[in-house]
């Protein structure tokens, strides 16, 4: 697995079965389950997540973050 993934990759190499993808440059999900993001990795690509209800747990650069309903959180790759 490249250390670095962009969209086209995470594309190819796990096809979405509740997402709708655009000519390999966005990728909108309502369910994230890509085993490839149980890992560090970069991910060459701006991300969105909106939190409608309930928490969610994630880890961004390394840090540990609980994400509350009606938040939305975006990261770029700088």
């Amino acid at each position: 697995m490249p250390s670095t993934i962009d969209i086209a990759q995470i594309v190819k190499l796990q096809p979405f079965k509740h997402a709708v993808s655009f000519a390999d440059k966005l990728v909108i999900s309502n369910r994230i389950d890509i085993e490839m993001f149980h890992h560090p990795c970069r991910l060459n690509a701006i991300s969105v997540l909106l939190c409608k209800k309930g928490e969610i747990d994630c880890t961004i650069s390394l840090e540990n973050y609980r994400i509350s309903e009606n938040t939305i959180v975006v990261c770029t790759n700088s």
